[in-house]
């Protein structure tokens, strides 16, 4: 930068800017500058160089702090089997409606945004478990965040709030759409107006929570197979969780990778007799129970 009658406070400033090693260093240097510079006609384009340069650090810097907020928000738990999120506005009755399905105590009253983060939990449908996941309230500034997390789920359970402006709601189930992910949109009973073809429930009525979770089960579209080793009892306690038109072969390699060379493969259930042989691409049904012999 040419002299301009400067004093030495701004050359000693300059040298700073000269010698600084982080963002902050030169931001506060550049700023010293500009309060240091000399305010007339000659000096115009120096004083634009110094506000251009204060603008692309500011910006850099607050580039930086979004991608280390980006990083203190990032989901830190496992993905277990098949995964279902609720998502939802302020006040839309995701936490109480999670707390019943997977049987937890989470803080849940009228206060607005009192989840701050994704929480995981285990709901149960009859010998299956199903990962839940109760997010932070759905905002213009977290949309991407929330979408982003949707995508790894099998299912998204969608609550309405009518109390709410009713475009985010709308983009976002339409989000859901545009990227093919199987939804149940959701409202309370006390409103019985249908603005997205959703289906109302009560918090408080055993039917309608039993319901859900039949719903949840069926738009999943999985299937239950048992397994055993010859000449054992079969074990009824841990389903293998497969895909509707998963075979055999899905189901051998879910056991264990090691199991794919196997020699013969008997099931019991869906085939015409009991501990039928069936080939690796037999199409399993919902209850069978499968033998792996190597």
């Amino acid at each position: 930068m040419a002299s301009l009658n400067a004093g030495p406070e701004f050359y000693a400033a300059q040298q700073k800017y000269s010698n600084a090693k982080t963002l902050e260093e030169k931001l506060e240097a550049l700023k010293e500058m500009y309060r240091l510079a000399p305010k007339h006609k000659a000096s115009e384009n120096l004083l634009k160089d110094i506000t251009s340069k204060i603008g692309k650090i500011n910006k850099e810097i607050n580039k930086i702090k979004k991608e280390k907020s980006r990083k203190k928000e990032k989901v830190e738990f496992k993905k277990e089997g098949v995964q279902v999120t609720i998502v939802g506005l302020e006040n839309a009755g995701k936490t109480a409606l999670f707390n019943i399905l997977a049987n937890q105590n989470n803080p849940s009253t009228p206060t607005p945004f009192e989840t701050k983060k994704f929480t995981p939990g285990i709901m149960k449908f009859e010998n299956v478990k199903i990962q839940l996941i109760d997010t932070p309230s759905l905002t213009e500034a977290n949309f991407a965040q929330v979408s982003s997390h949707c995508k790894n789920s099998e299912l998204i359970v969608f609550l309405i709030n009518e109390d709410m402006e009713k475009k985010l709601q709308s983009e976002f189930i339409n989000w859901l759409d545009r990227n093919g992910l199987k939804k149940i949109v959701l409202k309370p009973k006390k409103d019985l107006t249908k603005t997205f073809d959703e289906e109302s429930y009560s918090i408080n009525d055993n039917k309608d929570i039993e319901r859900i979770k039949r719903k949840i089960f069926d738009s999943l579209q999985i299937i239950r197979v048992y397994t055993k080793p010859p000449h054992e009892k079969p074990d009824y306690n841990e389903p293998i969780i497969l895909k509707k038109g998963d075979t055999v072969k899905d189901a051998v390699a879910k056991i264990h990778k090691e199991l794919l060379n196997f020699k013969s493969v008997k099931v019991w259930g869906s085939t015409k007799f009991p501990g039928q042989q069936v080939n690796s691409d037999y199409e399993l049904k919902d209850g069978d129970l499968v033998e792996v012999k190597t």
